[in-house]
């Protein structure tokens, strides 16, 4: 059961609340937050047609596992009725808690007309069915890319067929870049958007203007939404990549009401609702937008950090999102008006910074991070008290020097080797740094020289590689550049031509094919100076040292909940921990175990204190540097945990000196 969900309430404005129902209303007036969720991912309401409660709140929470946050992942039920002035500050009721101790890692969630509810989990590679009133959970789906399998799903719809009354079940098959529909009726499942879509992150049914249904497909590598009829035909599309009205970065949720398709545009930190009509040349156009950028952790009542998905009630009084970087669900009403009005004081602010992460590498005199709303990675100076950005390398794109969603970085030994993982294109890119210690530090936009790439997918001639870390190991027979690979939870050695030599096996699945050393979800890797891999196993909770061959030789990290970033130098280990908002320090003994020395950290906005920190790396004179992804900086510590400066934007984020 999860525990301390708390009500922050706003009661509607007396303009609110004497809006005519003639009058034009749109959905974006804040009214509550829903406290106190570990890690909500997921939303949805029951059908209007359903037995269950028009209000009654489906949350997919990934929860943790261990230690003093533990909270197992599942779905909670909660009332998410527009409130009333006289409920003042009461918490919100768990009505019913689902799937825990089957559910892993959900990512979608979506209830039926009976008041079944589906859920994806990409961990498991899975789409359950919990049916109503308690009844055996059944597994739908299994691992795979045949139809009616799936690869890191990332969303679930359900809607009834107009024509033939059956239930239609739709998952966003991400790690096959493709949506899968099942006529639950007909037991028939049917692929859409293959070669349209690239990494499709949400799936939604959408009324069409006619009364038929449509299927809205969000992909988060080309930050468009595709529009298709149910039977597969593509209609068009809608947005593009950027930050002003229309364009969308990295569309992660969707949902219907009032004739709109409801777009968690997440990393513009903001709602944007389209009018989607398939008659219309544009097939989409911007009906209306709301929230605006957090400016500090925490700020809620309407400002938003990385809204990840959003639900309408059946009745379209109340819309929700998620947002798990803050563990929270807000929920808005209607306003009078056709748009929300503009708040002109956070519209003089400007947009808001860029964040740092999840990765980092350094080596030599430079730092390397990704800008993930930018697709560009970052190459700071190292030779003053604090990194100096002075290039950037790739723009958006996906010819050879660009990028669509960098998701890891890796730099060689003396600064000039930059590896990059391209999650959208799904490949492995090889910059070189033109390094000149001896000049001084100086702008230079042309500091990388784009040398070669490799398409991940033709390792395996299947469409289900998802890149999610890369390092190299430097070995007396030679080097090896490992990759990781979220879609099959195996780690691909290759050499220096960026030629595959091997597949590691990682998985620890039961009854998964795939033989392992028990990993439960790959998040990040490192290299040792003694040329094995140090794993973060992201679900376990812990780390393994493996070598190349992908013998188990060590494991530990009790005192981790939520690990993801790792970085190694001699016998020192440092290890980030997003959910406790903490790095832990190992260190290795002579006979190969790892003993806990120490940790620092929490949540907050002072020294030594984080909002999901992620990547980690160690620099040249042994500092370490810590990216402090959800306050849009970065922290730099000696090695036993000591503060020493910082560096990142100004704008949202307080003075750390």
């Amino acid at each position: 059961m999860i525990v301390g969900l708390a009500l922050a309430h706003a009661a509607l404005t007396p303009m609110q609340a004497q809006a005519s129902a003639t009058e034009p209303t749109h959905l974006g007036a804040y009214v509550r937050t829903i406290e106190g969720l570990a890690r909500p991912v997921a939303v949805a309401f029951p059908p209007a047609d359903g037995d269950s409660e028009v209000h009654g709140l489906h949350v997919a929470v990934q929860g943790a596992l261990r230690g003093e946050f533990a909270s197992p992942p599942g779905v909670v039920v909660v009332d998410a009725a527009p409130p009333s002035p006289e409920d003042g500050g009461a918490d919100v009721p768990v009505a019913a808690t689902i799937g825990v101790g089957v559910l892993e890692r959900p990512t979608g969630v979506a209830v039926d007309g009976s008041g079944g509810v589906w859920v994806t989990d990409d961990l498991q590679h899975a789409l359950w069915y919990f049916p109503a009133g308690g009844g055996a959970a059944r597994r739908i789906a299994e691992r795979g890319s045949a139809g009616g399998e799936l690869v890191l799903p990332a969303d679930v719809d359900v809607a009834r067929d107009p024509a033939t009354g059956n239930d239609l079940v739709l998952v966003a098959d991400a790690g096959n870049a493709r949506a899968q529909l099942l006529d639950v009726g007909a037991t028939a499942w049917a692929s859409i958007g293959v070669g349209v879509v690239d990494e499709p992150t949400s799936a939604s049914f959408a009324p069409a203007p006619d009364g038929t249904l449509l299927v809205a497909i969000a992909d988060g590598a080309r930050h468009r939404v595709e529009v298709f009829a149910l039977d597969g035909t593509h209609v068009g599309g809608f947005g593009d990549w950027g930050g002003f009205p229309s364009l969308l970065s990295t569309p992660t949720g969707l949902a219907s009401a009032d004739g709109n398709v409801f777009v968690a545009d997440s990393e513009n930190h903001r709602i944007q609702a389209f009018r989607v009509d398939p008659e219309d040349r544009r097939v989409g156009r911007l009906a209306y937008r709301f929230g605006v950028h957090a400016i500090r952790p925490g700020d809620g009542a309407g400002s938003l950090h990385y809204p990840s998905d959003v639900a309408v009630a059946a009745d379209a009084s109340v819309l929700a999102l998620t947002e798990p970087l803050d563990d929270r669900v807000q929920l808005f009403v209607r306003a009078p008006g056709a748009e929300p009005e503009e708040d002109p004081l956070r519209a003089s602010i400007g947009p808001p910074a860029a964040h740092f992460g999840p990765p980092v590498a350094a080596s030599g005199i430079y730092l390397a991070t990704v800008s993930p709303e930018s697709h560009r990675v970052q190459i700071h100076d190292l030779r003053l008290d604090e990194p100096v950005r002075i290039s950037e390398a790739y723009v958006y794109g996906d010819r050879l020097g660009m990028m669509r969603g960098p998701s890891a970085v890796w730099l060689g030994a003396d600064g000039r080797e930059l590896l990059t993982l391209d999650r959208g294109n799904r490949r492995l890119s090889r910059a070189v740094l033109d390094v000149r210690p001896d000049e001084p530090l100086a702008q230079d936009p042309e500091l990388a020289q784009h040398t070669d790439a490799v398409d991940l997918r033709a390792l395996t001639g299947e469409p289900a590689f998802v890149p999610g870390a890369v390092a190299r190991i430097r070995r007396e027979e030679g080097d090896l550049v490992a990759v990781t690979d979220r879609g099959s939870e195996r780690i691909a050695f290759l050499d220096d031509d960026l030629q595959l030599v091997r597949f590691v096996a990682c998985s620890g699945h039961g009854g998964d094919p795939l033989p392992g050393i028990g990993v439960r979800g790959i998040d990040g890797i490192a290299a040792t100076d003694r040329g094995t891999l140090l794993v973060v196993d992201g679900a376990g909770g812990r780390v393994l040292e493996v070598d190349a061959e992908g013998r188990a030789l060590a494991s530990f990290g009790d005192e981790l909940s939520t690990p993801s970033g790792i970085a190694a130098a001699g016998a020192r280990v440092w290890v980030t921990d997003r959910l406790r908002d903490r790095v832990e320090i190992y260190d290795r003994a002579d006979d190969g175990t790892y003993a806990h020395v120490r940790g620092f950290g929490g949540r907050g906005l002072g020294r030594a204190e984080f909002h999901g920190p992620r990547g980690v790396a160690i620099l040249a004179d042994g500092r370490v540097v810590v990216l402090d992804h959800g306050n849009h900086r970065g922290q730099i510590f000696d090695r036993e945990g000591n503060f020493v400066g910082g560096f990142g934007s100004r704008l949202y984020t307080a003075e750390l000196r």
